[in-house]
């Protein structure tokens, strides 16, 4: 093969999906993308959509991997090389988390934080097969960044950033901002994926942000406050994500914007994304570790806490919710270290196939 592809995309999902359809909306000149997944079927048809509203020429490859083969992985990446990867896939979706089954009442009960270990394998392989094979990729990871960015860290594999959260709450605020107010100036907020469920689920969170050096926390507090968002904000996480993957591929100038998970941190931060890579653009008035301690606090409102050493925690609120569904200690969940993720992962999928056939009874 060993083609140039800018940009790759794994996953044939609805994030992939969103990335992959702003992608050839925005795109003026010819560029080459890389669909990777399991399904040929799936990969065909975002290539064909996407080339149906792309208003240049695209050159889209579609390629089947099988993710429990980390050597055909390592061997696409060699083949691929490209100048961004952008990771969506998960081997837990969080839409379908809504069905009546004990796996969603754990879930739902425990935090989504739980999920970090299933959210974390297959971005894993794809980090490892970079680091052995293309290690002039930059990796944006889309599943649950805010958390899996610090595992990724953690097991002293290098991630540029993420993808939503962050990026989608300082979209919509933007949009709500008055033209007068906003002019000129530069918005920064510091947010984590947890707020971004709280804003949606109608739950009161608290945000910081910035006009430039001026706080207007209140203000955005505010405006969330009365906000009604829907649960799927994929498409607004795909439009803030192109000017981040161009900037990184050097087709576009150095963008000023906002990253989940940049550089393995906890939650998400205003960011300079260039050719050269992703670096934090704070206001003056605080510090990286000020902003990273606000997004850990932040981050236990979905049930785990990732500290630097890799010790991953849940909160003793999960204790009760986790010896309602799982047999045996739990202790084990309670605290582990990051390097244990993939056997955490294993687990998980065991209980899930468990409970996912269970009835939560009325």
């Amino acid at each position: 093969m060993h083609q140039h592809i800018e940009i790759a995309i794994t996953g044939s999902g609805s994030l992939a999906t969103e990335v992959m359809h702003a992608l050839a909306r925005a795109s003026k000149e010819p560029i080459s993308v890389a669909l990777l997944g399991r399904d040929m079927d799936r990969l065909a048809e975002l290539a064909r959509s996407a080339a149906a509203i792309a208003e240049t020429d695209l050159q889209i490859v579609p390629i089947v991997i099988d993710w429990s083969d980390d050597a055909l992985i390592k061997q696409t990446i060699v083949e691929l090389r490209p100048q961004v990867l952008v990771h969506t896939a998960s081997l837990q979706s969080p839409w379908s988390l809504n069905q009546n089954n004990q796996w969603s009442d754990l879930v739902k009960s425990a935090g989504f934080g739980f999920t970090v270990p299933l959210q974390a394998v297959l971005t894993i392989k794809i980090a490892r097969a970079i680091a052995d094979e293309s290690p002039d990729t930059f990796l944006i990871n889309g599943c649950y960044p805010d958390a899996v960015n610090r595992i990724l860290s953690a097991n002293r594999l290098k991630v540029s950033g993420g993808i939503g959260n962050v990026a989608i709450l300082a979209a919509l605020l933007w949009s709500g901002l008055p033209v007068t107010t906003k002019q000129g100036r530069r918005l920064r907020l510091i947010a984590h994926h947890a707020q971004l469920a709280g804003v949606v689920e109608g739950r009161e969170t608290r945000l910081h942000a910035w006009l430039d050096e001026e706080p207007i926390h209140d203000i955005a507090n505010d405006w969330f406050r009365n906000v009604r968002l829907q649960p799927n904000l994929n498409n607004v996480a795909g439009e803030a994500a192109v000017p981040l993957l161009f900037a990184l591929s050097g087709r576009g100038p150095s963008w000023l914007g906002h990253s989940p998970g940049p550089m393995g941190l906890p939650g998400g931060y205003p960011v300079i994304a260039g050719a050269g890579g992703v670096e934090l653009d704070l206001p003056a008035e605080i510090t990286v570790d000020e902003a990273k301690a606000k997004n850990m606090t932040a981050g236990l409102a979905d049930g785990v806490l990732i500290k630097d050493n890799g010790e991953v925690v849940l909160p003793e609120s999960t204790r009760h919710a986790l010896q309602r569904f799982m047999s045996g200690s739990v202790d084990d969940f309670m605290t582990w270290q990051a390097s244990e993720v993939e056997a955490k992962a294993a687990h998980l999928l065991a209980l899930r196939e468990s409970l996912s056939s269970k009835l939560v009874l009325p």
